[in-house]
């Protein structure tokens, strides 16, 4: 039998699928742009028609999907109401059609809960709806809505069968892109129609039956002998099966012959993680399967944005208000983070209509204009995003990597398959179906069962895996529940000769392909030291030279990342500026119930101008009290010694060095007549942590430059430095968690220790390295680690 060649490997039976349109073709004298051949995707068509002139040379049938089909025939816009397919639009016509149902529980979350299953329900029905010719798709939805009665019964499943009938007749009553295919007029250009079995979509084979003995239905597309053994290899986790599959995938690359290789895309995190690897190195992938909107980074910015803005916003308006005010919120942010450019950006950026909101939303629905809240409009960017797919742009030039989803593998040509997540959870035998229908539901409505589904699902696997040079991957481990392999892994493992390598290593894992290890850095740059230094700089300098180079001469910082929870650097920030805001008021030295009323006024003020939502507040929020009474208690028995707050966030600045010394001092303290002055810095942190610091006076960096500072300004003033603790770990503890800790440091040993950092600040002048030798306390929480990349050198 005839075969098909792609650079040399056995493909598929392109013939044996064709040869009855062309023998049609040949009987009838028709010629081949007056027959329509239907494939089950789009990126199939190229296949499709180089094996026609590869068996039949000269002219080549119109090679179509429905939708490309219909979009070459005529364009078309959707009407008020209609269900369009894309999330945006769908989701205001779902919540217009819930309000106007005229139930009571109409509005609020619950409500719009109700809107987002509408539309669920309605994408489920939708393709069903796309295969009933325009004229009978209200009697069809009459009959859908009759099968899905039958099945539910009793007042628990009252307001699911109402979801479901409003989507019936939602989609009966909505016209379809596809509407044009079932004209007279393409029926009278096109004499012939086939259609390539593969499209798990019902509208090709009821095309079938509108054109009637001009339809032609072909042989499914079967692959050609198997030329390879399939190869499993069994991985520890998920890390481990990305990096082996790039790995497999760069040794097929540097094959001779230069070889194109298919990732396909079963476990998406697997999968992104292998292309971002290849990419890195030059490697042209291209993928086709695509992502969630909310998945890419600039979703994420947006999304991120959205939640912080959104804490602000009240009141009703409509939805190209609250569009305008997330525009003017991300105009910036994409600036500076150049987005202009980003593929990902520009489709978030259609998908919401954040450049003309008003032309994108008008008329989506009759009452479009009706205000929502900001809760209802967050929650509407969010379906968006989790609705739209984005697939990025094909690179210039062919693509080396070709990353795929498991249901585009039919009649693809390719010299190399790598196909992770073979596992039974990725790859189960029996795949999960939407909640809300019986098998018996589904069966009446025309949906595949799940006995079908399962079909199909062997039958795509079976054929990939004669494919030639197959790689499947599964890994043995996710967190702490262990998997195995597919069922049809282990199917295909029986039937076809495999090479089975359990926990190897292959590709970049194995020794011939190991990056080359960092050595370690050093920079000099005696021209670019900062002209402004403060003990935080300092303290980085003596800690890691390399670390200071990173902050403080290159001023690189990292991006706050989206945290669930107050992370600890945030709750110490709140707690300064309730500290601060507390001391620079009188009401500090009132009586200990006015201030304690004082302390939570300024917490509340604080937590405020910091958007720390009640919701983002609450691992924090029953410690709070315990923390605000300790620390009143340490302020009112300094108060009973005589100690008045003379200033808080007191700045102060001197030259040293061919430089400046600056320090911001949090609570500065005058004590007793005789005693002089004292310098509180806060620490939200462990009391042993700071006890640490203290035990050695001579690394007391703090300590040595606002006693400094504050002796350059005040000369003949006494002034000790203090540490005050502010620890949420001691009212787990039943310990007191907040203390005051003196420092140690004489006057001498802290102008000795500046001293010492003159030399040090000198040698940088003079082209002095600054090596990255950080021991493991500075670098666990050090965010220039990954510049420095000191896990990936061997004397790390």
């Amino acid at each position: 039998m005839t075969e098909t060649v792609c650079q040399g490997a056995p493909a598929w039976h392109w013939h044996a699928s064709l040869q009855p349109l062309a023998q049609r073709l040949q009987q009838h004298g028709t010629p081949p742009w007056r027959a329509v051949l239907l494939v089950p995707f789009a990126q199939l068509i190229p296949e499709a028609r180089a094996a026609w002139q590869h068996h039949w040379p000269g002219p080549v049938p119109r090679m179509e999907t429905p939708a490309v089909w219909a979009r070459r025939l005529a364009p078309w816009r959707a009407l008020a109401d209609d269900f369009a397919g894309h999330a945006g639009r769908d989701v205001l016509v779902a919540q217009s059609m819930w309000r106007r149902l005229g139930f009571v529980q109409r509005s609020g979350p619950w409500a719009a809960g109700m809107a987002d299953v509408l539309r669920q329900n309605a994408a489920v029905l939708w393709p069903l709806a796309q295969a009933q010719a325009p004229d009978q798709r209200g009697a069809w939805a009459e009959r859908v809505t009759r099968a899905l009665h039958s099945g539910w019964v009793g007042q628990t499943q009252h307001w699911e069968g109402a979801l479901w009938a409003t989507a019936a007749a939602w989609v009966g009553h909505s016209r379809c892109a596809t509407d044009v295919l079932w004209a007279p007029a393409t029926r009278e250009q096109t004499d012939w129609l086939a259609v390539l079995p593969g499209d798990a979509s019902p509208l090709p084979q009821a095309l079938l039956r509108q054109w009637g003995e001009r339809g032609l239905a072909l042989p499914a597309l079967e692959p050609v002998a198997k030329a390879g053994a399939l190869r499993v290899t069994a991985c520890h986790d998920l890390a481990h099966e990305a990096l082996s599959a790039a790995g497999l995938v760069w040794h097929g690359l540097q094959q001779a012959g230069g070889q194109r290789v298919a990732l396909v895309s079963q476990d998406r995190r697997v999968v992104r993680r292998a292309a971002a690897w290849l990419m890195a190195r030059g490697v042209q992938v291209h993928d086709e399967a695509g992502w969630r909107l909310s998945t890419t980074r600039a979703g994420a910015e947006l999304w991120a944005l959205l939640q912080q803005e959104a804490m602000g916003w009240r009141g009703r308006q409509p939805i190209w208000d609250w569009l305008q005010r997330l525009q003017q919120a991300w105009t910036p942010v994409a600036q500076a983070l150049n987005w202009q450019s980003d593929a990902a950006a520009e489709q978030v950026a259609l998908a919401l209509g954040l450049d003309h909101p008003v032309a994108r939303w008008q008329g989506a629905s009759d009452d479009i204009e009706r205000p929502m809240t900001a809760t209802v409009f967050v929650r509407w960017v969010r379906e968006v995003l989790e609705g739209e797919s984005f697939v990025p742009p094909r690179p210039v030039g062919e693509a080396q990597v070709v990353v795929l989803p498991m249901s585009h593998t039919l009649g693809r040509a390719f010299d190399r398959w790598v196909v992770p997540g073979c596992d039974h959870v990725s790859l189960p035998v029996a795949p999960t179906l939407p909640a809300g229908l019986s098998s018996a539901q589904r069966q009446a409505l025309g949906l595949p069962t799940r006995v079908e589904l399962s079909q199909r699902a062997a039958h795509t696997f079976a054929c990939l895996t004669r494919m030639p040079q197959v790689d499947a991957l599964w890994r043995q481990q996710q967190g702490a529940e262990a998997l195995l392999p597919s069922p049809w892994l282990q199917r295909a493992s029986v039937a076809e000769p495999t090479r089975y390598d359990a926990g190897s290593t292959p590709g970049v894992l194995a020794q011939a392909w190991r990056a080359s290890v960092p050595p370690a850095p050093a920079p000099s740059a005696p021209a670019q030291l900062p002209a402004k230094v403060s003990a935080t700089s300092l303290r980085r300098l003596r800690q890691c030279p390399y670390q200071f180079f990173v902050h403080d001469v290159l001023g690189l910082r990292l991006p706050d990342e989206v945290q669930p929870l107050p992370t600890r650097r945030e709750l110490g920030t709140w707690l300064h500026e309730v500290l601060q805001r507390f001391h620079a008021d009188p009401r500090q030295y009132e009586a200990p119930q006015q201030q304690e009323a004082w302390l939570m006024a300024c917490a509340e003020d604080a937590r405020a101008a910091h958007h720390l939502s009640e919701a983002r507040f609450l691992p924090f929020a029953p410690l709070w009290p315990h923390l605000a009474r300790a620390y009143l208690a340490q302020w009112q028995a300094d108060l009973a010694q005589g100690v008045q707050c003379h200033g808080v966030e007191h700045r102060l600045g001197m030259p040293w060095q061919d430089a400046t010394l600056i320090g911001t001092m949090d609570r500065v303290d005058q004590l007793a007549t005789a005693a002089g002055w004292r310098i509180v810095d806060y620490k939200f942190e462990r009391k042993d942590k700071t006890r640490r610091r203290l035990a050695e006076p001579a690394e007391d960096w703090q300590a040595a430059v606002y006693t400094a500072l504050w002796r350059h300004h005040h000369p003949d003033t006494p002034v000790t430095m203090a540490y005050l603790t502010l620890s949420d770990s001691g009212v787990v503890q039943a310990d007191q968690p907040v203390a005051m800790h003196v420092s140690s440091a004489t006057p001498d040993e802290c102008e000795q220790s500046l001293a010492h950092l003159g030399d040090d600040w000198q040698r940088l002048r003079q082209g002095a390295a600054m090596p990255a030798m950080g021991h493991w306390d500075a670098c666990t929480h050090c965010s220039a680690r990954g510049v420095c990349r000191r896990d990936f050198r061997a004397s790390a």
